[in-house]
């Protein structure tokens, strides 16, 4: 090529714009990668349509205006899965350790009043108010009337202003109605996204509502049972869930109960940081 240009541009020159045109469109055929096509059809359709879409604007907008739609639209992919990410409601697994989501494993056994909640994605601006909905669905999907709340925050990497505010609507609208609202696992992390000094006063403010995990929240749990004259056996053998296994569908608002303060245990155990 680089002969052709020093050499021969005066050649070049004579020959018609047609088989020029020629040249240019069966080079770039060479440009297309049907094969990676096919297997991203094969693969997620939802890729695949993006990659015509992006291929369909450079050509009838050019290549800047095409680039530029092809990140508009990742980006709006993005927001919409950040938006509503999956979220889960969590049991005992027999034979599996840990907690699991009673979708995944419709005989996982929940402990009657007590929720654990998991929401895989973090909670800012653009999902906060789904946050919010999601867990009042859960509540309202339990078959026993529900006295913990406990969020498995393991997933959460960020929480904005509007999500704190969220946080804090949904605590006061629970304990209404006698239920109180719990953390596990809670990254230290998050703080960092906040003023020092309100993150401590924060921190402090909201302690006994924080564990190191489920575990410990669990047996905090059983123990004000205890303290209430309700014995609950811990490892769930004796319970069947409590929780529809299609407690997505539920959407109706939780279940309205007497107004009362928010529940705190005499001992909740070891709180996290």
């Amino acid at each position: 090529m680089l002969l052709v240009v020093i050499f021969v541009t005066e050649p070049l020159a004579y020959v018609p714009n047609t088989a020029l045109a020629a040249v240019i469109l069966v080079s770039a055929v060479g440009l297309f990668d049907l094969g990676d096509l096919r297997l991203l059809y094969r693969t997620s359709r939802r890729e695949f349509l993006m990659s015509v879409a992006t291929t369909v604007g450079v050509l009838v907008l050019g290549v800047l205006p095409g680039v530029l739609l092809a990140v508009a639209l990742s980006l709006i992919w993005l927001l919409y899965v950040g938006s509503q990410p999956n979220d889960a409601v969590l049991g005992r697994v027999a034979g599996r350790k840990g907690f699991h989501s009673v979708s995944d494993y419709p005989d996982a056994k929940t402990m009657p009043g007590l929720l654990l909640y998991r929401f895989d994605g973090n909670i800012v601006f653009y999902n906060a108010d789904h946050f919010k909905t999601r867990v009042k669905a859960a509540v309202a999907a339990q078959r026993t009337p529900v006295e913990w709340v406990v969020i498995d925050a393991s997933p959460i990497n960020v929480v904005d202003v509007t999500g704190l505010r969220k946080l804090d609507e949904l605590r006061a609208e629970f304990a209404k109605d006698g239920v109180s609202l719990y953390f596990a696992r809670a990254k230290r992390h998050l703080e960092t996204f906040f003023d020092a000094e309100f993150a401590k006063k924060r921190r402090k403010q909201f302690k006994q509502y924080r564990f190191q995990t489920l575990k410990p929240a669990v047996n905090a749990f059983i123990k004000y049972q205890k303290a209430k004259g309700v014995v609950l056996d811990e490892t769930y053998t004796d319970e069947q869930t409590s929780v529809s296994p299609v407690w997505r569908e539920a959407v109706q608002p939780p279940r309205q109960q007497e107004t009362g303060t928010v529940p705190i245990p005499p001992d909740p155990g070891p709180a996290g940081d």
